[in-house]
Parts: C-alpha cells; sequence; structure tokens
C-alpha cells in the first residue's frame, strides 16, 4: 500500500472500562505523538471484549472525537480484545511468501479456526533464531511456522456499526495485544533480542523477538480481570471490595491505595512465562533474551506486577509506555510522564501501524470486510456498465430498423429548419441593432432622471453604526420614502437630523415609528418621506465634489445651467 500525503492515523482502544485514543503523525520519517485521550466506557458498551451496544459506544466516541477536534471522518486503526480473538500457531509446508497466504487460508479452514462465513484472520510468520553459534539455522525442507489471528463476524459487524455512527473511517483493525507488542518493540530498539508481556483483561500474550524478527508469539490464560480479582476499587464514598460487596475504609485515600493482586493469578503467569524462557533457552542456547523482561499493562492498577515477576522470575521486568519525548506538546508530554501513561500503550502501537518499524508487520483483521465492499461495489458498477450497454445496443438497433428509410426527408427537413433559422438569426440581429440605437437615442436625448446616486452616497456617508436601512424608494413624483430600524430612539433622531442636512433632499420628515416586538428583534423601527429633484437640477461643487441642489434650475423663468454630473462611483 502507497503511503498517504495525510499521515494522522488514530489508534482506539476500546477497553472494558474506558476508550483510550492516541493520535500519531509522521513527520521527517518520525512518529509524533500529537494527542492523547481517554473517556470512561458506557456501562454494557463493551463484554467481554465484544461491541454490545454499538450506538452508546459511538456516541461515547462521537463525543472524545469532538473533544480532540480531529475533523470529519478520521482515519483510525481499532484494537479487539484478546477474549474476541482467536490464537494459534500452526506449522506450514515451506513456500514462497507469495503462497504463504493460500496455505495458511487453507489451514485455517481445514482446522475450522474461523466458525462464521463473515470472520477473518490474518497471520504472523516467524522466524526462529539461529541455534549454533555460526549463525547456519537454514533448513529449506524445514516447516515453517505461523501464528493466526481469527476474529469472528458479529465482534467485526458489531465494531463497523459503532465506527460508522461515530463517523470513523476504520483504517485496520488489529488484536489489543498487537498493538502493546508494537510499543514494546519500540521501547526495546536497539536490542537485540527482546521478551515482551502483553497483558489484557482476559489473557497475556508473550512474544520474544530477534533483530526485529518475531521468533515466538503465545497467549496465557491469566490476564488483568483475573490478577485483579482481589483488587479494591474505588467509590464515591470509599474503597470497595468486590468479594465481600461491602465498603472497606469509608475515609481511604488515593495516596495510601495499593491494589491487592490476586497472587495465584500473578504465580500462575509466572509459571507460564518460565516455561517460555526455558524453552526458548533450550531451543536456542546461543540467543540470550538480555537483561530485562518488558511488561505492557493495560490497567494502572497493576503497576506492583512488575516487582512481583520481578522476585518469582530473576530478572528484570520493565513497564512499558509511550515516551514523552515523542509527544507533539507540552500538555500530551506532562500526561505521558503521570501514572495513566501505560494505560496507552495499547493506542498508540495501533496508531504506529508499523510507520516506526518496518519490520513489525501490520494484522489487519478488516481485509476480508473491506474487499467484500470493494468487491461488491466493482461488481455493481460493472452489472450497469454491461446493462446500460446492452441497452444502448438493442436502442440503436431499433433506431435504425425503424428509421432508416426516414434519413433522406429527415435530412430535407433539416436542412429547411437550418435555413428558417438563419433567417431567424438576421431578423434578430437587425433587430438588436434597432434596439441599441434606439437605447443610445434616448439615453442622449433623457436629460431627467432620479438622483439614487446622490442620495445613497450621502446616506452610505453619514449612517450611524447602530442604525441599519432596510428600503430607499424614489418615485416618479420625486417623493422619497426611507425605512429602516435602529437600536434605540436617539439614534432615528440623529439620523433624521443628518439626512436633513442632505442638500438633495428636502422636506424629510418621520411618518412611523415604533419599537419592535419581540419576534421581531430589539430596537426600533422607522420611516421617513421627502422629495428631492430630478438630475438635471443638481449640480457638483468643484472643491468637494459633493452634490447641491442648482438654484438656478429651481426657478421656471429663468434659463437652466445644467451641469453634467461626475459619476459618483459606490462606496
Amino acid at each position: 500500500m502507497m503511503a498517504r500525503k495525510d499521515v494522522s492515523l488514530l489508534g482506539i482502544d476500546l477497553h472494558e472500562d474506558e476508550i483510550r485514543v492516541v493520535q500519531v503523525k509522521s513527520r521527517a520519517n518520525k512518529t509524533v505523538i500529537t494527542q492523547i485521550a481517554r473517556a470512561p466506557m458506557p456501562a454494557g458498551g463493551i463484554v467481554r471484549g465484544k461491541v454490545m451496544q454499538p450506538s452508546s459506544v459511538a456516541i461515547a466516541l462521537r463525543l472524545l472525537m469532538n473533544t480532540m477536534n480531529v475533523g470529519s471522518s478520521p482515519r483510525a486503526v481499532f484494537g479487539v480484545l484478546g477474549d474476541t480473538t482467536t490464537l494459534r500457531t500452526l506449522p506450514v509446508p515451506p513456500v514462497p511468501d507469495n503462497d504463504l497466504g493460500m496455505i495458511v487460508a487453507g489451514e485455517v479452514e481445514h482446522y475450522g479456526i474461523v466458525k462464521t462465513d463473515g470472520g477473518t484472520h490474518d497471520f504472523l510468520k516467524l522466524f526462529p533464531p539461529p541455534k549454533s553459534s555460526d549463525g547456519d539455522n537454514s533448513d529449506s525442507l524445514k516447516p515453517v511456522n505461523v501464528t493466526i489471528v481469527a476474529l469472528e463476524e458479529d465482534v467485526i459487524a458489531n465494531l463497523r456499526e459503532a465506527a460508522s455512527e461515530a463517523n470513523i473511517t476504520i483504517e485496520a483493525i488489529e488484536p489489543t495485544q498487537y498493538g502493546m507488542y508494537r510499543t514494546q518493540m519500540i521501547a526495546a530498539t536497539g536490542t537485540v533480542s527482546s521478551f515482551g508481556l502483553m497483558v489484557n483483561p482476559a489473557n497475556t500474550d508473550i512474544a520474544i523477538s530477534y533483530k526485529n524478527n518475531l521468533v515466538a508469539y503465545r497467549r496465557v490464560d491469566v490476564g488483568s480481570r483475573s490478577m485483579l480479582a482481589n483488587t479494591q476499587i474505588r467509590s464515591e464514598y470509599g474503597y470497595v471490595d468486590p468479594n465481600q460487596e461491602m465498603f472497606v475504609d469509608e475515609f481511604a485515600s488515593e495516596e495510601s491505595y495499593e491494589p491487592d493482586l490476586n497472587f495465584q493469578a500473578v504465580d500462575n503467569l509466572s509459571i507460564e512465562v518460565q516455561r517460555t524462557l526455558d524453552y526458548y533457552q533450550r531451543e536456542f542456547p546461543t540467543v540470550g533474551i538480555g537483561d530485562r523482561i518488558y511488561l505492557v499493562l493495560d490497567d494502572q492498577r497493576l503497576a506492583p506486577l512488575a516487582e512481583e515477576l520481578s522476585q518469582r522470575l530473576g530478572v528484570s521486568v520493565e513497564t512499558v509506555q509511550p515516551a514523552a519525548a515523542n509527544a507533539d506538546n507540552a500538555e500530551t508530554a506532562a500526561e505521558l510522564n503521570g501514572a495513566s501513561a501505560a494505560t496507552y500503550s495499547a493506542a498508540f502501537g495501533l496508531a504506529t501501524q508499523g510507520a516506526i518499524l518496518t519490520k513489525i508487520p501490520r494484522i489487519d483483521l478488516f481485509t476480508k470486510e473491506r474487499f467484500a465492499v470493494k468487491k461488491a461495489e466493482t461488481k455493481r458498477n460493472f452489472k450497469g456498465s454491461v446493462i446500460t450497454s446492452l441497452v444502448s445496443i438493442a436502442l440503436g438497433y431499433v433506431g435504425y430498423t425503424l428509421y432508416a428509410k426516414q434519413i433522406s426527408s429527415l435530412e430535407l427537413y433539416t436542412k429547411q429548419k437550418q435555413d428558417a433559422a438563419n433567417q431567424i438569426r438576421q431578423s434578430t440581429d437587425k433587430e438588436k441593432h434597432k434596439r441599441a440605437t434606439e437605447a443610445q437615442q434616448y439615453k442622449a436625448l433623457q436629460h431627467e432622471g432620479e438622483p439614487i446616486t446622490a442620495v445613497m452616497d450621502f446616506i452610505a456617508n453619514n449612517l450611524g453604526p447602530s442604525v441599519g436601512l432596510a428600503q430607499v424608494s424614489i418615485f416618479q413624483d420625486m417623493t422619497v420614502e426611507i425605512t429602516g430600524e435602529a437600536t434605540n430612539q436617539g439614534a432615528v433622531i440623529d439620523t433624521l437630523s443628518e439626512l436633513q442636512k442632505c442638500p438633495v433632499l428636502q422636506g424629510l420628515h418621520t411618518v412611523n415609528f415604533k419599537s419592535l416586538s419581540a419576534e421581531e428583534g430589539y430596537g426600533v423601527s422607522f420611516q421617513f418621506k421627502g422629495s428631492t429633484v430630478s438630475i438635471d437640477k443638481i449640480a457638483y461643487a468643484d472643491d468637494s465634489k459633493k452634490a447641491v441642489v442648482d438654484k438656478k434650475t429651481t426657478d421656471p423663468k429663468k434659463s437652466l445651467d445644467i451641469k453634467k454630473p461626475e459619476v459618483m462611483k459606490p462606496r
């Protein structure tokens, strides 16, 4: 897929308790975090990783998008929790990478990994490190291991409905834990080997990488839901023990609060991690995991888990979170330095989509859905084109059959119409020329007219800011009517006083004056009435270029001394 010029992308983690969003943009081949935000998940919106109330989730998403001001129809990568995804690692025959997808699809169908027609899958090819010290691990006949991730139709459909109602374009759907793995790999940049734990509510994924290539990927059925089973939950009045359903300490403070981990679940997780480490070190003795294990959490209450695992495994365990150094502004950086920063790890990894580490492939569980839509559109367009073509051919054949004998008569008829049209065109040209000549003569002979330009010019220069005109009318008998509205009575009085100074307006007075009703607005309306003179009685003073009434022309006993008025350009 070619890179887009607009590289802004959202990573959306629809967690059980809240919605977490990270927006990233690529600048100079670097991914920059421009915004992070989160909001409570509506009650019952997500149940066991599945969107159960698309409309309520869509409303929460839209409100969050509005606060982030990301624009209309933003592109987003959605994460799906481990409850809804099926994970399975299988060996497949060694084939070229171009044929691997077809082989994997056959295995998925054979084992029934996807159980619904609208379900989909994607896979990751695993790259085992060399077993010998010389680095030779080649075996062209050895099966290739792939980790398959599957998603059922109902999960995709509900997520697509929520995104559509929220006006969000789905760029891809990925497992939430795979987004966490991408964040973990960014934190492990520069290390040869890495061992990562990605914790979700239902399970924990384990990923082992060597030289940025995925070596192993497995899932353990121990998640934050079981490890926080005994954790007290902060309520409005105190902390509640979910097992006892009672208040533990009505006056407890958040500063003194420490999560009470379910140590049996923590022990189960540490045992599975140790088994994975033992297998990896036994199979690949020449390659270690470095001096630490990377832990990616989905709940900030699991913060003590790193220390607990470190004591049980005897190796340093480091909690991973998006780096504040990647933030675009100080406010985002400050939040990424806070206690809740680790919960944005999944959304950040989803948003990067391999932009930072090109060797980390994308898992896209929306490919089939996208292809189906495109195929349906193509099929519909093709069908429409075929039908249109067939109809056109049929109509053409019928037309030729019915009208072939009338071609000669139609040609004669067309020629007659063309001749008639030429005659009409010539007559029209003569009439246009005649009317243009008459218009010029009328303009040359016309001496009198209404001085609308002079009146409007004076009004425009003397109208106060609190007055607005609705209409200015000059009738054939040179009567002038001016209607408008003002914010108060004083403004109307001032306006009348100013307009009475206009040399081309005579006898201007108030005809109508009333306050506006609540339905009409605020202020007062007014109507002035007076008279004016024709244009030939208006002269222009040379010094100020203002219109004045030529007194000589007002006396019919005196000869008219008409001055040609200058053109008054509208202001």
